[in-house]
C-alpha cells in the first residue's frame, strides 16, 4: 500500500511541475510579445490547460507569445521569432502554432523538408512552417 501511495504521489507531483513548467512560459511569452509591439500588457490570462505533449516551459512560451500577438492583431507571418534552433525546429513550431491559432488539430506534424545549409535558422524555418499550416 506504501509503494502504490508513493507512486501516486510521485504522479502527481511530475504533473504540478509540468504545469508550473508550462504557466512560467506562458507568461514570460505573453509578456514578450507586448514588449515586442512596444504595449502596455496589463493583467496577463489565466493559463491554459496544457496539451498531452505541451507541458515544457517552451510549449508555454510559444503559445503565450502567440495568444497575445493575436489579441494584438499581429498576423502570425509578420511575428519575429528570436528563438535558438534549427530550421526544423522552427518549422514544427512554427506549423503547430499556426494550427492552434486556427483552433485547427494539429495532429502529426509534417516531416521537415529538405534546406539548404544557409537556410538552417529558426526563423527561416518557422516562417515556411506557417506557410505549409495554411496550405
Amino acid at each position: 500500500m506504501k509503494v502504490f501511495l508513493f507512486f501516486l504521489l510521485l504522479i502527481l507531483f511530475n504533473g504540478v511541475t509540468a504545469q508550473n513548467d508550462f504557466c512560467d512560459g506562458w507568461e514570460k511569452g505573453y509578456e514578450d510579445a507586448y514588449e515586442m509591439q512596444n504595449k502596455f500588457k496589463g493583467i496577463t490570462p489565466i493559463c491554459p490547460i496544457p496539451g498531452i505533449h505541451q507541458k515544457s516551459y517552451q510549449a508555454g512560451y510559444n503559445l503565450g507569445y502567440a495568444k497575445a500577438n493575436k489579441k494584438l492583431n499581429v498576423p502570425s507571418n509578420t511575428i519575429i521569432h528570436v528563438k535558438k534552433g534549427t530550421f526544423c525546429d522552427g518549422w514544427a513550431e512554427g506549423y503547430r502554432t499556426t494550427r492552434e491559432e486556427n483552433n485547427e488539430f494539429v495532429g502529426i506534424i509534417p516531416i521537415c523538408p529538405i534546406h539548404s545549409q544557409k537556410e538552417n535558422k529558426y526563423s527561416i524555418g518557422y516562417k515556411k512552417g506557417i506557410e505549409k499550416a495554411l496550405k
